[in-house]
């Protein structure tokens, strides 16, 4: 009796669609969900050819008994090597890799890039089949590390985790800590939804990201709001140039509080010039410095008018950054405009969010007002510099 190609099947159907071009989509969603490094059998060693890329003949993961698993089962490495050499000609070479450095060595080869794409979509469809078939949590269960229902909590602390603008704005920030953000981008439960480096570092940050979809972001006119429209220009369009696909500009909320409207508008205005239709306009109002709601929900108008794409509440350098008033104010400014214009303006709030409680606020007031198809990457956000580590430590149950 011939030797079988894995420890255990699982749905044919299943098998042949994700050996057949999805099998990264396979495994990374099991590194996800398992924690289980990453590895790649490669058709030969990558520098054995100088000037040919190396392909990528499989994708699968490691479990901590030194198998390797992926959407047939389990089997030994020799076992694996065999039988794609049966296929393929070759023994190959096998490499542990992370998310991010599998990404890259995809990008950065016109072939792979042509037809191993990773794509979120993807990897969620293979979640579900893992969190719902009998056969995958059976294997999982006999490995000790079994899919497990999550709480509503967690469930929350996952959704914000894709709803975040991951920051780090210091004056004192190195390339390294900008690299190690970026990093932190691709978390166990998916990809942030931004991540927003000062302008310096957009080049950077977009090198760090390639093969991923998660965008660059920066900011302009920051903190304080009192550069002149020509220079804001300039800003804006110096770092889409660089790359940023998002751009955050503080209105010049002095001038508009002190009556002086269309100075502020100016350089609103400025800005979506330089961003052009195809980047993000985040219109950071500084909330917190205006003591009169219908003031703030003025400049909330205002900015729409002038071509904000979302409204975001605060820089975080001045106090009070986001609070639940703002919040309500700006929402519903921005429902307004969807029920008079059918224009959806996405909401961002920022500046002292440090708990996934206070996260969870602003989603529950964003939902109550502006509904669930509110709720996604596209229209809503929250900017934290400190929120991940907390949000990824939420128990699963």
């Amino acid at each position: 009796m011939s030797e079988p190609l894995c420890t255990r099947y699982f749905e044919r159907e299943l098998v042949d669609h994700y050996v057949r071009g999805h099998c990264h989509h396979f495994a990374i969603g099991l590194h996800r969900l398992t924690g289980w490094p990453l590895a790649v059998l490669w058709d030969r060693e990558p520098s054995s050819e100088e000037g040919a890329d190396p392909l990528i003949k499989h994708v699968f993961c490691m479990t901590p008994d030194g198998l390797a698993i992926d959407v047939e089962g389990t089997r030994d490495l020799a076992r694996l090597k065999a039988v794609y050499k049966s296929v393929g000609g070759a023994e190959g070479h096998v490499e542990p890799v992370t998310e991010l450095g599998l990404r890259h060595r995809i990008e950065d080869s016109e072939t792979l890039r042509r037809f191993l794409a990773v794509r979120e979509d993807q990897i969620r469809l293979a979640q579900d089949y893992m969190r719902g078939s009998d056969a995958f949590r059976a294997l999982m269960a006999e490995l000790g590390s079994c899919p497990r229902s999550v709480s509503l909590e967690a469930l929350r602390a996952r959704q914000i985790i894709r709803l975040l603008d991951l920051t780090d704005l210091r004056q004192d920030a190195t390339i390294e800590d900008v690299d190690a953000l970026c990093r932190s981008a691709l978390t166990p439960t998916g990809p942030v939804a931004a991540v927003c480096v000062p302008a310096s570092f957009v080049l950077s940050a977009r090198m760090a990201l390639r093969g991923t979809e998660i965008p660059i972001a920066t900011v302009a006119n920051f903190p304080d709001g009192k550069a002149e429209p020509d220079r804001v220009w300039q800003e804006v369009h110096g770092a889409v140039v660089a790359g940023a696909k998002e751009i955050d500009v503080v209105l010049p909320y002095l001038a508009y509080i002190a009556g002086d409207r269309e100075k502020a508008m100016a350089v609103v205005e400025a800005a979506r010039e330089a961003c052009g239709e195809s980047v993000v306009l985040k219109v950071i109002l500084e909330s917190g410095a205006f003591e009169d709601p219908e003031l703030l929900a003025a400049a909330c108008r205002d900015a729409i008018a002038a071509g904000a794409d979302f409204l975001k509440t605060s820089t975080g350098r001045l106090s009070p950054g986001a609070t639940p008033e703002h919040v309500a104010v700006m929402l519903d400014a921005i429902k307004a405009v969807r029920d008079e214009q059918n224009r959806t303006v996405g909401f961002k709030a920022a500046g002292g969010i440090r708990d996934p409680r206070d996260a969870l606020q602003y989603l529950l007031l964003a939902l109550e007002r502006m509904g669930h198809d509110y709720l996604r990457p596209q229209h809503f956000r929250i900017g934290a510099s400190g929120l991940l580590g907390p949000l990824l430590s939420v128990p699963d149950r």
